[in-house]
């Protein structure tokens, strides 16, 4: 569903969603996706500090 959502949003709204479905992705085992959405959202926009706390969790 965060997926969905993702693919409905522009840039500026997405950080959050993508962060969020990079934890969920991470919650799941899945590490290297869950980095590939914090780098995504990183990409976007640089200074989303929840994306940058939370990929450094998962590293």
């Amino acid at each position: 569903m965060l997926f969905q959502l993702y693919l409905r949003t522009d840039c500026t709204d997405a950080a959050p969603v993508l962060t969020s479905l990079g934890i969920f992705q991470w919650r799941e085992d899945r590490g290297s996706k869950a980095h590939e959405c914090f780098q995504r959202v990183l990409e976007a926009d640089p200074e989303y500090r929840l994306a940058q706390l939370t990929d450094q969790l998962v590293r």
